[in-house]
């Protein structure tokens, strides 16, 4: 009696499909990712139960750490256009490189006398907490609407919408600092704009 030999064959699965879906979601993953902020260590923020979500973006933050006050947006363009209006208003230029190198970092915090000195000598985000933060009491000029009133009207110029604004301080700041940069936002229109609690999301005041 014949014994017939079946041939064995291998099995494949081309994984071609599931390779460049794996490799679309990591692009996207990297794409959408926003960094850590670098406040987020050193700033305590008070709890809160009300959770208000923002997914169309477009927040700036003024952060008040200790009594020193920052401001902070995104977007590196963003930022460039921003140097550019704000040093132009107070008769700076700055040169491409102080430009670049302005958009890596993290937030403004230091007076615009001093901010070109500072970009040569930042190194690293630590390097922010060491400056003397915006001015914004009134005995100078208050710095900080400066940048306020020049970022928004930056937003409203590209995307013709009113830039939204946070403030995201520790629970332990004394109040009035904090009432004096609500009463500034107040003072330049801004009626409405949001407080930072510990799940980093908003609640909104107006």
């Amino acid at each position: 009696m014949a014994i017939h030999k079946f041939k064995k064959t291998k099995l494949g699965i081309d994984m071609t499909a599931m390779c460049d879906v794996a490799f679309i979601l990591v692009v996207f993953l990297v794409l959408t990712a926003k960094p850590r902020s670098i406040f987020s260590d050193r700033i305590n923020l008070p709890a809160a139960s009300l959770e208000t979500s923002d997914p169309d973006g477009g927040i700036a933050e003024i952060i008040i750490n200790k009594g020193k006050c920052y401001f902070s947006v995104e977007g590196d363009i963003f930022k460039k256009e921003l140097l550019t209006k704000v040093g132009r208003d107070y008769g700076l230029m700055f040169s491409e490189q102080e430009s670049n190198k302005f958009s890596r970092m993290d937030a403004i915090c230091t007076p615009i006398e001093q901010l070109r000195s500072f970009v040569h000598n930042y190194h690293t985000p630590d390097d922010i907490f060491e400056q003397d933060g915006i001015p914004v009491d009134s005995t100078k000029a208050n710095e900080l609407m400066q940048w306020v009133i020049a970022a928004r009207n930056i937003e409203m110029k590209h995307k013709e919408r009113e830039l939204k604004f946070a403030i995201v301080c520790d629970k332990d700041e004394p109040y009035p600092v904090v009432k004096l940069i609500m009463d500034d936002l107040r003072s330049i229109g801004i009626n409405k704009f949001s407080l930072v609690h510990n799940t980093r999301t908003a609640n909104n005041y107006y």
